[in-house]
């Protein structure tokens, strides 16, 4: 009979006790390198039955892996070799006895299956392959993500995968700002009982530290773009950045990159000048608008209706300000999802609809407060949820028509709810994917002054 004890750091084990037969094997951890963001092994200490127990200390490889085992005078007990993907090889020298389990990435091997347990997922090292569906959703952007029983995306010399959730490169170092296109390795938003609620109105102020958002964050150009418009349209760039990494990672499937090369290829088609296909491309794009008449293209999934809407707010309350009109409610739809696709200026749009949700969030009536809102002190994580969930399912009054909302108005006004409230007013089958999925992306952008 086996039985096993943890002592556990948040979901990382430091005290590992292995008791079968009358033996005790521990093992300790501690500390963090680029290559791991969980506590590494650091000594084994092994108890055979009715004797005085020995320590093993553990060397480490470059990738996490362990090497070997060394007495406490340095000799040499246990030596490992690995392929690319994790099979042990052979090696010169003992490693059986004692009998340590800890190998490859440092996760267990189980010699039985041949298998290795990482936390969430079991790994087949043969194979190279995890024997479980990824249960995060993969990346529109990040096409590597799209195989959801690959490890580390077919590259286990450059990356990593700490628990079976998500890829960290080997540059990214504790408290750096990285990007993969993955999900954070924390997020597992489709289980709402992991992920932790915050207690209600806790306010957020930047602290500067980033050490576990490793993989959270948009990429540099990205990022660049949000902090212009947010300066531009008076909100804090921490929380339009979280807003569209939510609806990046919680909202964008395949299917809407599909749907922006079809619009952006007959587009192009249909207005190429000396095109002797532009008539079929024309036609073929009144179809797809037919069949899709209000698509929501671009990195914001910003629908073109919403896009309509937004345009008509600033046109009517904030029409003695140039510098914040869209302009596009005038246009046609097909000339709007074109624009919508570029980049920079879905991302305006995004943080012009930010703005508007934001007015009325902080208004009250039902109507909205028409001033800027850059002081991030005065938000709360609940605001910034209440605002992401409105942007994904609309609000009543505020949003286009539709047959639902996320909100209704009133509701949406609520300021004094914690995040369990928010749920209750809010309405949708998609509400807790959406609100608790979105938590840790607010949390890591509301705790960066820069």
């Amino acid at each position: 009979m086996k039985r096993t004890e943890y002592v556990l750091d948040d979901r990382d084990p430091v005290v590992e006790s292995f008791i079968w037969n009358g033996q005790r094997e521990e093992f300790y951890r501690g500390g963090v390198e680029a290559f791991s963001p969980t506590p590494m092994l650091l000594v084994m200490r092994h108890f055979p039955a009715g004797a005085e127990g020995q320590a093993y200390w553990v060397h480490l490889d470059g990738r996490g892996s362990v090497a070997g085992l060394t007495q406490h005078q340095g000799q040499s007990t246990h030596n490992y070799r690995y392929d690319a993907y994790g099979q042990v090889l052979p090696a010169q020298g003992n490693w059986t006895d004692p009998h340590n389990h800890y190998t490859f990435a440092g996760k267990e091997w189980d010699e039985h299956l041949g298998l290795y347990e990482f936390g969430v997922r079991l790994y087949d090292p043969w194979a190279g392959v995890w024997l479980t569906r990824e249960p995060l959703p993969g990346d529109a952007w990040e096409p590597r993500t799209w195989h959801r029983y690959g490890y580390a995306f077919a590259n286990p010399i450059s990356y990593y995968d700490p628990y079976g959730l998500q890829v960290s490169p080997p540059e990214c170092k504790p408290g750096e700002i990285c990007y993969t296109g993955t999900m954070p390795l924390y997020n597992v938003q489709f289980s709402p009982s992991l992920v932790p609620v915050p207690t209600s109105g806790s306010r957020l102020t930047p602290t500067g530290s980033q050490q576990s958002c490793i993989g959270a964050y948009l990429s540099p150009a990205r990022e660049r773009l949000v902090k212009r418009y947010a300066t531009l349209y008076g909100i804090p760039w921490q929380v339009l950045a979280g807003l569209l990494q939510s609806e990046i990672q919680l909202d964008t499937t395949w299917m809407d990159a599909m749907e922006n090369a079809v619009l952006f290829s007959l587009y192009v088609g249909a207005h190429l000048p000396l095109n002797p296909s532009s008539g079929l491309s024309r036609l073929a794009l009144q179809g797809v608008l037919w069949v899709r008449p209000n698509p929501g293209p671009g990195i914001g999934n910003v629908h073109v209706a919403t896009a309509r809407k937004v345009s008509e707010y600033y046109a009517l309350f904030y029409g003695q300000h140039p510098e914040l009109q869209l302009e596009l409610h005038t246009q046609s739809t097909a000339d709007i999802a074109f624009e919508l696709l570029s980049e920079q200026r879905n991302i305006q749009v995004v943080a012009a609809y930010t703005r508007m949700l934001a007015d009325y969030r902080f208004g009250s009536g039902g109507e909205p407060l028409h001033t800027p809102h850059e002081d991030l002190s005065q938000w709360t994580l609940e605001d910034a949820l209440a605002i992401w969930y409105g942007y994904r399912a609309g609000v009543e009054r505020v949003s286009p028509p539709a047959r639902g909302y996320g909100f209704g108005i009133v509701q949406f006004q609520m300021r004094g709810l914690g995040v369990g409230g928010l749920l209750q007013v809010a309405s949708g089958g998609l509400k807790e994917e959406s609100i608790l999925g979105a938590i840790p992306y607010f949390q890591c952008y509301f705790e960066r002054s820069k």
